[in-house]
C-alpha cells in the first residue's frame, strides 16, 4: 500500500487542488442501495464467480516479454493511422466505417484495445497472433480440444479480441 500511496502522492503534485476524504459508511447510504440494486438486477444470471489472483504491482509500467509483430497491413492498421494522427482511407465508405469504428477502440503506446461493453477493455490482435492464441488455446500444453464456443469465450477471458473471432475460432479448429 505503500508504493501506491506514493504513486498518488507524485502524481497529486501535478494538480493545484487535491484532496482525499474518506467518506462513513453512515453517510454512504446512495452507493450502499446502488450495489444492492445491482445484485437484484443479476440474480437471473447463472451463480458464475471468476476469481483471478494478480500478482502484478500495478505502480510499475508493463513489461511485454515476447509478441509476434503483424509485418503486414492488418484490420487494425486504418483505425491506429486514425486515431494515432488523424488520416483516413482515401475511399470515402471506408473512412466512414472508420470514423465510426474508432470510438470503439483506445490505443495505449501502440497496442489498440478493444472498449468491451460486458468486461474488460480487450487488447486487439492481428490474424498471425490470433491463429497463435488460438492454436495454443485448442491444443496447446493446456490445450482444451474443446469447441468453437468455449474456446472464443476462453479468447475473450484472456483478454484478446479481433472482428470474426468466432469464424476464425472455428476455421482454425476444423484445420487441427
Amino acid at each position: 500500500m505503500q508504493s501506491y500511496l506514493a504513486l498518488v502522492h507524485s502524481l497529486a503534485d501535478a494538480f493545484t487542488d487535491f484532496r482525499i476524504s474518506q467518506i462513513p459508511r453512515s453517510q454512504n447510504q446512495q452507493a450502499d442501495v446502488l450495489s444492492k440494486l445491482v445484485a437484484l438486477t443479476f440474480n437471473h444470471l447463472e451463480n458464475k464467480i471468476l476469481v483471478e489472483q494478480i500478482f502484478k504491482n500495478f505502480t510499475e509500467p508493463d513489461v511485454t516479454i515476447a509478441s509476434l509483430k503483424e509485418e503486414e497491413r492488418t484490420w487494425m492498421t486504418d483505425i491506429i493511422e486514425f486515431l494515432q494522427i488523424g488520416s483516413l482511407p482515401e475511399n470515402e465508405k471506408e473512412a466512414t466505417k472508420i470514423r465510426v469504428k474508432a470510438p470503439n477502440y483506445e490505443l495505449r503506446g501502440d497496442v489498440l484495445y478493444w472498449k468491451s461493453y460486458l468486461s474488460a477493455t480487450l487488447r486487439c490482435m492481428g490474424p498471425k497472433e490470433a491463429a497463435t492464441i488460438i492454436d495454443e488455446i485448442h491444443k496447446g500444453s493446456c490445450g482444451l480440444h474443446s469447441g468453437i464456443r468455449t474456446v472464443t469465450e476462453r479468447i475473450k477471458l484472456l483478454g484478446y479480441y479481433w472482428p470474426r473471432m468466432y469464424a476464425h475460432t472455428a476455421e482454425r479448429i476444423m484445420i487441427c
